[in-house]
């Protein structure tokens, strides 16, 4: 049991930090919204792309990916989809309102904070199944953000656009380029491939610093219940609702806790400008990466424990 509760602090307390070094950042003046904008701009557009590149060219995914892992997890983003849909229109009748919370409770962070939690607790070879996660569901939740605000705010031209978008999505291009380059066993020259790997090794501090730098809270008062009720769904509500059935369909071990951290991540931060842009409420967005984020380190961490002392990872 204390072996597995420091491999739980190992592997979740640096990343808790980073995020945390980001706020103190933020409050100490240092970093504000402008830094924020501009990292984030930076890690998707450039770093991330370079690290899943990276990833997929230098793995052995022949080897270790199990092609049931990634048609649960499409599965399981397309029930959530439907669910959140329902949920938003439940819970409140204001339009707004309803896209920022199916948003935040189907839009996960995934690519910035679970891809390194899952190496961070699983090793690079479950990395690499997340990696292979992470290029496929891109599409979907990208697609699924865009109906939920379709939906709600009755804009025209959106899918479209984000469907270009999509074919363009610089995470998207990394992973068919990774794929390309390991199935052609491409050997990049030694300088390139140390560049690539130092902008790939920059990936998780700047992704995690800037998410601290980028959470804080407006109106909390008016849509808390809203805010921890999409929060509770993302992270703690999806990952219960899936366990059991992966268990009965025999995953277990290092695919398990890969899929389990794929649920419980938090809402991701990039639907905080797309619900701001296409007039949803983005002040209760902001708010949703906030509390999912807090939960979702707790949750992990403690779910991720008890699966560990049961046996189960």
């Amino acid at each position: 049991m204390i072996e597995n509760l420091w491999i739980c602090i190992n592997g979740t307390v640096p990343i808790f930090l980073l995020v945390g070094l980001g706020i103190l950042l933020r409050k100490w003046k240092i970093a504000d919204d402008v830094f924020g904008e501009k990292a984030t701009t930076v890690v998707f557009r450039l770093v991330l792309p370079v690290m899943i590149f990276h990833d997929i060219a230098t793995s052995d995914i022949g080897k270790t990916f199990d092609g049931r892992i990634l048609l649960f997890a499409v599965i399981s983003v397309i029930i959530m989809f439907i669910a959140a849909f329902l949920a938003a229109k439940a819970v409140t009748k204001d339009n707004r309102r309803r896209a920022a919370f199916s948003q935040g409770a189907f839009r996960t962070n995934y690519a910035i904070l679970g891809l390194p939690l899952t190496k961070a607790l699983f090793g690079e070879a479950a990395g690499a199944n997340a990696t292979v996660i992470l290029a496929v569901s891109m599409v979907l939740l990208n697609i699924g953000s865009v109906v939920y605000l379709e939906a709600f705010l009755n804009r025209e031209g959106g899918i479209k656009s984000t469907l270009r978008g999509i074919a363009k999505n610089p995470i998207i291009l990394a992973a068919v380029l990774g794929t390309a380059a390991y199935l052609c066993k491409l050997q990049l020259p030694t300088v390139l491939d140390k560049t690539v790997g130092y902008i790939s090794d920059m990936c998780v501090p700047l992704s995690l610093i800037t998410i601290g730098v980028s959470m804080k809270y407006a109106n909390l008062k008016e849509t808390l219940p809203l805010a921890i009720g999409a929060s509770l769904i993302k992270t703690v509500v999806t990952p219960l609702l899936f366990l059991v059935p992966a268990l009965l369909l025999g995953f277990r071990g290092n695919d398990l806790g890969t899929l389990f951290v794929f649920w419980a991540s938090p809402s991701a931060v990039a639907g905080y400008a797309m619900t701001r842009d296409m007039g949803g409420d983005y002040d209760m967005y902001g708010n949703i990466i906030l509390f999912s984020t807090l939960l979702s380190f707790l949750f992990v961490f403690f779910g991720v424990f008890i699966l560990k002392n049961l046996g189960i990872l």
